[in-house]
Parts: structure tokens; C-alpha cells; sequence
């Protein structure tokens, strides 16, 4: 792990953070998609400012900020789903981490597992009892040391 360049600091997002939320999953999306239909920037600019907005005030969408001089480094976002229980999650009340990007000459100073660490705790106190992500080769090791594991079922999808 590098050194910081100056302490690093990690704060739950609120609705003026609205912007930062989209420019940074913007940025994380150029950075794992690998093709990218430009044109469509502006209107997904707007459709998350929606989901942010609408989400945030529901509390079903919970993102923390890491800052280094008070600057934006690094953001991660719970999203809370509630779906029929089963015999593990009887309440069937679950969540989904995503969106964890660091600006890269940020990266390998722990603003990612600080959020993590902040990300599991916020959805132990709401009573969450499973979470789930997707994890791209670069952030596969924060998670693994965090305790997450494969599901032994592969997802599949299918775009509509």
C-alpha cells in the first residue's frame, strides 16, 4: 500500500453530493466497459441524477465519499433490494454494493476498504443480512479479504 499523500477521510453522501455521485460513476464505467456509446452520456448524466435523487430521499441508495484535502477520491453506493426470503435471509432484506471506484493516483491507499468497512457497516445497522456485488480483477481483492465469496450459482442476464 502507498503512503498518502494526506489523511484520508470518508463521509456518507447527501444530495448536494448528487454531482460527484454521477461524475464518478461515469468515470467507472468508461474505465470497465469496453465500448461506450458516447452519445448517450448526457441522458445517462440526467437519468442518474433522477435515480440518485429519488433513491437518496427513499434510502434505499446509501454512497460514501472518501476525501483526501477535501477532495473527492473515492465512492462506493449500497443499494438496499427486499425480495421474497429464503431460509438464509428470512426477511428476504439484502443488499448490493457497486460503484466502488478510487481515481487512480489515489489507488492502493485504502480509500477503498475504508469504504467497504463503512459500506458493511451501514447495512449491518439497517439489518441487512446478505450482500452482494460484482467485482472487476483490480477490486477482487478488497472484497476477498472483506469476507465475500463466490456464489456457487452463475448469474446470467439478458438485456431487454
Amino acid at each position: 500500500m502507498k503512503k498518502a499523500l494526506s489523511p484520508i477521510s470518508c463521509r456518507l453522501a447527501t444530495l448536494k453530493d448528487i454531482n460527484v455521485l454521477v461524475d464518478y460513476r461515469i468515470l467507472l464505467l468508461k474505465a470497465v466497459q469496453k465500448e461506450i456509446p458516447l452519445q448517450n452520456e448526457k441522458k445517462l448524466r440526467t437519468a442518474l441524477q433522477a435515480y440518485y435523487s429519488k433513491a437518496m430521499k427513499e434510502k434505499t441508495c446509501f454512497s460514501y465519499i472518501a476525501e483526501s484535502q477535501k477532495q473527492p477520491i473515492a465512492f462506493g453506493t449500497l443499494i438496499l433490494w427486499n425480495k421474497p426470503g429464503n431460509f438464509f435471509t428470512i426477511t428476504g432484506k439484502s443488499g448490493y454494493i457497486l460503484n466502488m471506484y478510487t481515481l487512480p493516483k489515489y489507488r492502493g491507499l485504502g480509500a477503498a476498504s475504508i469504504i467497504l468497512d463503512k459500506l458493511i457497516l451501514h447495512a449491518r445497522k439497517l439489518k441487512v443480512r446478505k450482500l452482494e456485488l460484482h467485482a472487476t480483477p483490480i477490486g477482487e481483492p478488497i472484497y476477498r479479504k472483506a469476507g465475500f465469496k463466490e456464489h456457487p450459482n452463475k448469474v446470467l442476464e439478458k438485456l431487454l
